[in-house]
């Protein structure tokens, strides 16, 4: 079975807190000449409609891309709490102790092969006071964050090398996209965002109107590098 892109930019940015800080760079390459993946329309209009008797607890990933309404709200079928948690903990090290948490929203579109996936490093939700912006001045320390827009039936290794045409991303950075974190009650983590997501070859795809509503499985697991 075909292991989504997610997975991998996961342990990459996990990897990168363990040992230092950094920002992504998103690779912006010309846009190819003959693509492969030819298609009427990319993305398939599709919206949300929450279950019957669960309209309260909607839960989905959607927005506007390149003009077309997208609902992402159906399982990601990545286990119990990948798709849906919030982990938090401490790194130990002989010199002593970093927090640490990571976030991470993941949904597939009913209609379609797309997923939209949201990661967050050291994003201090249990504390911090809402709404919050991300990119904004003075974050949190190694707090970063990326959006993925993953076409799952096109695997690639390497999501910034020019040959994958398919999957798009962004860093929540200035030129990137943007989020904003209205409220954390219950475990439910909303918000908004926007922005400009690209493939390593260069294809882009504009985002307006997103909105996330996930509930997110909390947990504490303290990593021991000592």
């Amino acid at each position: 079975m075909k292991q989504p892109i997610a997975l991998l930019t996961c342990l990459v940015l996990l990897s990168a807190i363990i040992l230092s800080c950094g920002k992504n760079e998103v690779n912006i390459g010309p846009q190819p000449d003959n693509p492969v993946h030819q298609v009427v329309a990319e993305f398939d209009s599709c919206n949300c409609s929450p279950l019957p008797g669960k309209e309260i607890d909607s839960q989905y990933i959607r927005a506007v891309i390149n003009g077309v309404p997208v609902c992402f709200d159906a399982d990601a079928q990545l286990g119990d709490t990948f798709p849906n948690m919030l982990k938090y903990g401490f790194i130990l090290r002989d010199t002593g102790e970093q927090y640490y948490d990571n976030l991470y929203m993941v949904r597939n579109a009913a209609k379609g092969n797309w997923q939209a996936a949201m990661f967050f490093e050291n994003t201090h939700a249990l504390t911090k006071t809402f709404p919050y912006e991300l990119p904004r001045t003075n974050p949190e320390v190694c707090e970063i964050g990326e959006l993925q827009l993953n076409d799952l039936g096109h695997y690639v290794s390497c999501s910034w090398c020019p040959e994958n045409k398919y999957n798009y991303n962004a860093s929540f950075v200035q030129y990137g996209v943007k989020m904003i974190a209205t409220s954390f009650n219950n475990n439910v983590f909303e918000g908004t965002f926007e922005g400009t997501v690209r493939t390593g070859s260069g294809r882009t795809a504009h985002i307006s109107n997103g909105r996330f509503r996930i509930r997110l499985a909390v947990y504490r697991s303290d990593i021991d590098v000592r």
